[in-house]
């Protein structure tokens, strides 16, 4: 029990103790942290820009954040169902190029095994 006394006395020690165990959660937890960080930077931007509607346009707080929640999820919405196809189509198509590309080289170029050369 004296140990203890002592350990709860130096300030050094716990500070050192408590960093550990922060650390050691945080490890535990690596493939989470982009979760945690997104999340953080979202409440944190949210709530700056609510309190910032709320002081200078007289918005109420509460229908702030749920207006920004709103267009962040809706904006989301949007690019998912807009860009992601647009991004797939041009994936395939950079795809077939190359394929294109490679099997039928333009003339004054070689091969050597490892790549094309221009001659």
């Amino acid at each position: 029990m004296h140990l203890w006394q002592k350990f709860l006395e130096t300030v050094h020690l716990r500070r050192f103790a408590v960093l550990l165990v922060i650390i050691a959660v945080l490890f535990s937890f690596k493939k989470m942290i982009s979760l945690f960080l997104l999340t953080f930077i979202f409440a944190f931007l949210v709530i700056h820009i609510s309190n910032f509607l709320k002081e200078r346009l007289k918005i109420p707080y509460k229908v702030s954040v749920i207006s920004l929640y709103t267009l962040i999820v809706g904006g989301l919405y949007l690019a998912a169902t807009i860009y992601i196809p647009k991004l797939i189509k041009q994936i395939q198509s950079l795809v077939s190029f190359v394929i294109n590309f490679y099997n039928h080289p333009p003339k004054g170029l070689m091969t050597f095994g490892f790549g094309l050369v221009n001659l």
